[in-house]
């Protein structure tokens, strides 16, 4: 979970995992109020052409609600070097979905 202008800085730094083969899904759990946070999300890191997705906008997340945890300009990401990213996106899909 990254504030985000670090967000910005690490996602342009290559240091995030894109999430453009999710993004469809994360729209679909999150609705059409944050739609509009995902596509600022989008960044061009240094070694891409076009921007990709590499966070969700943490305010998005229900299940974060009531539990005390500030998550306004916040973004959950996945670490680009993450020996596991396929479960990572699986904690990510867990929290998305864990209030439905």
């Amino acid at each position: 979970m990254f504030e985000s202008d670090r967000y910005k800085l690490y996602a342009e730094q290559g240091a995030f995992m894109a999430l453009d083969e999710y993004e469809e899904y994360i729209k679909e759990l999150i609705g059409d109020e944050y739609a509009d946070k995902l596509e600022e999300l989008k960044v061009k890191s240094e070694d891409d052409d076009e921007p990709h997705l590499y966070g969700i906008p943490a305010d998005s997340i229900k299940v974060f609600e009531d539990t005390g945890y500030n998550t306004e300009d916040k973004v959950l990401c996945i670490m680009a070097y993450s020996k596991k990213p396929e479960k990572a996106w699986n904690v990510a899909k867990w929290l998305l979905t864990a209030d439905k």
